[in-house]
């Protein structure tokens, strides 16, 4: 994928932002898993905001906080989490549903069609609510929203 953009600055990111995945648990829980504390969520609300506004490529790369146990405990015992340590942020007005992985760093391009299912998703977790995904495409694209332990 070779995009022209425009970075954001994020040396003021607030908060702690979490993603990871179970990769034994794909077949039953797909996807990736996302939640934000307090400051996360305000940051990614404002991040979404100012998405909304961009009418060209507009990217930030994003870092990730390690879950906590009490994050990623489910009752599968067996079931071992992997979580990413960035995550880039790529705003494309026109463009669907892209999520690829490179080691432990994960990169989302969404268009408009996605950006209020976002910014609805980052309010529920920052209400303590969560337990659906979001994005489009095949299944291992998904992000799972979960409110903060």
């Amino acid at each position: 994928m070779n995009l022209k953009f425009e970075m954001k600055n994020t040396s003021n990111q607030k908060g702690k932002i979490y993603l990871w995945k179970y990769p034994s648990l794909q077949n039953h829980l797909p996807g990736w898993n996302l939640t934000a504390d307090k400051d996360g969520c305000i940051f990614l609300s404002g991040l979404c905001s100012e998405f909304s506004k961009a009418t060209k490529l507009t990217t930030v790369r994003l870092r990730l906080s390690i879950p906590t146990l009490a994050m990623t405990n489910i009752p599968i015992k067996s079931a071992k989490s992997f979580n990413a340590i960035e995550l880039t942020l790529s705003y494309k007005p026109s463009y669907n549903w892209e999520l690829t992985v490179e080691g432990k760093c994960v990169t989302l391009v969404f268009g408009f069609k996605y950006i209020d299912a976002l910014y609805k998703a980052i309010n529920d977790i920052s209400r303590g609510e969560g337990g659906y995904s979001i994005g489009g495409g095949e299944e291992n694209t998904l992000i799972w929203v979960w409110r903060h332990h």
